[in-house]
């Protein structure tokens, strides 16, 4: 705002007075006034906009960085780079249109044309140099503070526009970096960035992601049971048309088969994607009517009834096996026990009567 203000104030004085510097003309200043007035019109709405929507602490927080020399001159310097740059690139662009319209022309109307206007765009050239000038000497005195250390930590000076070639415009030239301008947070001082060094920060993102995978993961189950039901209940519809026109007795067993077989499937769908919302508004019918589930649902469970009966048989007849089993083995080992106590009684005996020959030989 300060620069603005100051460079109005010059061209005004230039106009009142009728002293012009070098390569200015009344016509250029007055093009100049009216685009800074434009200009400054549209920072002064900006500024009151985004005063408005700062809140207490952004409010303090622009009153610290308002005293800060180092940034009012970083601020500067950025906003001075982008006007010189913007005026390079209209000398370019008017050049090539002069170009382009003279090689129209007959020779030596267009040689006349083309001297007259390459000396009105030269007559900008001072003008362009002064801003280069004057952005070389805020970096120079962004330098010092830097080597002073009255700069934020981290922060870089920005490199200066060599005024030799600046008007070729190449593409490594200095005037498209802005080294020093746009990499420095100033008001964090380079703090590390919250999804970087905050692992809350870094958890919530991760969190966010999968958040984001289960809704489209969610959405293609939406569409996916649509075509679902949609599917079942054509394929009813052919079945039960089928049966009402169909006269062949066996065709007609295949039909009911296919029928049961449907709405079983149905049983099982309706239950698995009962939590899943479909994307489009459906009817609540898959195609067989309640009866017709409440029938699958009796003989499902008698199936399960039936298959409970003949598993508790088989164990019945296991376990009968089992103490047969036990019986012939407790008898074996009986037998076993009373042919030992037999050979056991009949070791005594001989050795009773060999006790009672040896004592009645002495």
């Amino acid at each position: 705002m300060s620069g603005v203000k100051a460079e109005l104030y010059k061209l005004e004085t230039m106009v009142h007075t009728g002293k012009y510097d070098d390569g200015w003309e009344i016509a250029d200043v007055r093009l100049s006034i009216n685009e800074l007035k434009e200009k400054f019109t549209k920072i002064e709405k900006s500024i009151n906009t985004k005063r408005n929507t700062l809140g207490a602490d952004g409010r303090l927080n622009l009153e610290r960085l308002l005293g800060n020399k180092f940034l009012r001159l970083h601020v500067n310097a950025l906003a001075l780079k982008q006007h010189l740059r913007n005026r390079l690139q209209q000398r370019k662009f008017e050049l090539d249109s002069l170009e382009r319209d003279t090689a129209k022309l007959q020779p030596i109307v267009s040689k006349k044309l083309q001297e007259h206007s390459e000396s009105q765009i030269k007559r900008k050239e001072p003008g362009i140099q002064k801003l280069a000038k004057k952005y070389n000497n805020l970096c120079s005195e962004l330098e010092k503070m830097i080597k002073a250390k009255q700069s934020p930590r981290g922060a870089r000076a920005p490199h200066k526009i060599a005024t030799e070639g600046l008007f070729k415009l190449d593409v490594d030239d200095d005037i498209w970096q802005d080294v020093g301008l746009d990499d420095t947070d100033l008001s964090s001082e380079n703090a590390i960035p919250q999804w970087l060094g905050n692992e809350d920060v870094r958890k919530g993102i991760k969190a966010l992601l999968e958040l984001d995978r289960c809704k489209e993961e969610l959405r293609r189950l939406s569409y996916e049971r649509s075509a679902m039901q949609e599917w079942l209940i054509e394929e009813w519809q052919c079945v039960i048309k089928g049966i009402e026109n169909e006269q062949d007795i066996n065709i007609i067993y295949q039909l009911d088969l296919r029928a049961s077989f449907l709405a079983h499937v149905c049983l099982i769908w309706q239950d698995k994607v009962c939590l899943v919302i479909p994307h489009k508004s459906m009817d609540s019918s898959w195609g067989p009517t309640l009866d017709d589930l409440a029938h699958v649902r009796k003989i499902e469970m008698m199936e399960m009834v039936a298959d409970q009966d003949s598993n508790t048989e088989t164990v019945i007849a296991v376990n009968d096996d089992d103490d047969d089993e036990d019986d012939e083995d407790d008898e074996d080992e009986e037998e076993e026990d009373g042919e030992e106590l037999e050979l056991l009684e009949a070791v005594e005996l001989l050795a009773l009567s060999d006790e009672f020959r040896s004592g009645y030989n002495s």
